[in-house]
């Protein structure tokens, strides 16, 4: 595919199907029932937003496909999707949903939407990243293999999935605690948070410090985020503010974002990279423009203890957050207005909260020892709380696209 496409058409080549009907895999000899897998890519189908946000929809599209037909035939249906024609961008499919199984030497029923217009110059940055898409999830596969742990005695270590052996020797450079770590979203980089008031990066390969230590912090940064492009980083930290920092030079971006009273406890990138959200002591969630570094709208209220987690929702259009209070508060990304009234159910504190990948679900975390799943378009709890754990729970994550599960929690 070339590098650069010009003023361009994104055309979809696809195969229509009935609802009901059972398909022939492409590339294997069995027979696979796609309905639920077809309602689950209905959900992703509306490209909408900047190129970023489009971008990183197509990305999942992208993962979930590798799982039923391997990495390389689904990079080469995704290298399919992109042709060059005129200057418009597409937003969604049709109605009738259709089966994506087109190899990249065959061109089936191609149809074409124009939905809305876009410069040659965004459609040239699409084609662009497309490229970088499909080397960045090579790498995210291959990262797969990889865990990242920081810990208490100063260092950053890194673990093969596989074996549980450590990879190399400890990262050393902080001088306290560490206090979080992250992937960069191409795998290639860490980046760690410290409670020596510093963020620092790492070269994942080598395992050597990329730079010194990012200073700006006067007191304890509690956590650190890439931007979905990886340009960028934010942190978050007990002096009550947010940095945002350039993920190559180190350098900071702007001043500090201030706005939170007290200690800021978590910070998270919109996924299309324009905004922030962070999660305070002060009981409040603010958005920030990353452009900018202003504060989006006032404070978003209702939390009743410190705020200790916050995260949007894959489409960006929520916001969940946990607080001290015991409860979890569904926001809208766009107003700041609080949707509903609290979930509750948890008995203590709640440490963590996690969208499902298709944004239907929740999972919270809570000191109670528990797990508890929500419907976001009910607030209703699903089901009993999960229980085995004898100690606060600090963490939960999904993995797998388009479906709650399974759950990783992490007891204190």
């Amino acid at each position: 595919m070339q590098s650069s496409l010009g003023p361009a058409d994104i055309w979809i080549l696809i195969e229509q199907y009935e609802r009901d009907a059972r398909i022939q895999d492409l590339w294997a000899s069995e027979t696979l029932d796609f309905m639920k897998d077809a309602e689950a890519l209905r959900d992703v189908r509306f490209l909408t937003g900047t190129v970023q946000a489009m971008m990183e929809q197509l990305r999942e599209c992208l993962v979930y496909l590798s799982e039923y037909w391997g990495q390389s035939k689904a990079e080469t249906w995704f290298k399919a999707v992109f042709l060059a024609k005129d200057d418009t961008i597409i937003q969604g499919f049709t109605d009738t949903f259709a089966q994506l199984k087109v190899q990249f030497d065959q061109r089936i029923n191609v149809q074409q939407w124009k939905i809305i217009q876009a410069t040659g110059d965004q459609v040239a940055m699409i084609s662009n990243k497309i490229d970088v898409l499909l080397e960045q999830y090579t790498n995210r596969e291959q990262d797969g293999t990889k865990l990242a742990s920081a810990s208490a005695d100063n260092t950053v270590r890194l673990w093969d999935v596989q074996t549980g052996a450590s990879i190399g020797s400890a990262l050393v450079g902080h001088t306290n605690w560490v206090t979080s770590v992250v992937f960069s979203p191409d795998g290639n980089k860490l980046a760690s948070a410290s409670q020596d008031n510093t963020v620092r990066l790492w070269d994942v390969q080598t395992g050597a410090s990329i730079g010194s230590g990012l200073v700006g912090h006067h007191n304890d940064v509690n956590s650190v985020v890439f931007s979905p492009d990886g340009t960028k980083l934010a942190s978050a930290s007990y002096d009550g503010t947010v940095r945002l920092l350039d993920a190559q030079t180190g350098a900071s971006i702007g001043s500090a974002l201030v706005g939170h009273t007290d200690w800021v406890n978590s910070v998270v990138f919109s996924p299309d990279g324009t905004k922030l959200a962070s999660a305070s002591w002060d009981t409040t969630v603010r958005l920030w423009d990353v452009q900018t570094g202003a504060s989006i709208g006032f404070a978003l209220v209702g939390h009743t203890k410190h705020v200790t987690s916050v995260v949007f929702s894959p489409d960006g259009t929520k916001l969940a957050s946990a607080s001290g209070d015991s409860t979890v508060r569904l926001w809208d990304a766009q107003t700041g207005a609080s949707i509903g009234s609290a979930l509750v159910g948890h008995t203590n504190a709640v440490n963590s909260v996690v969208f499902s990948p298709d944004g239907t679900k929740l999972a919270s975390a809570s000191w109670d020892s528990t797990v508890r799943l929500w419907d976001v378009q009910t607030r209703a709890s699903i089901g009993s709380a999960l229980v085995g754990h004898t100690n606060a729970v600090n963490y939960v994550c999904t993995s797998g696209m388009f479906r709650l599960g399974p759950l990783l929690a992490l007891p204190w």
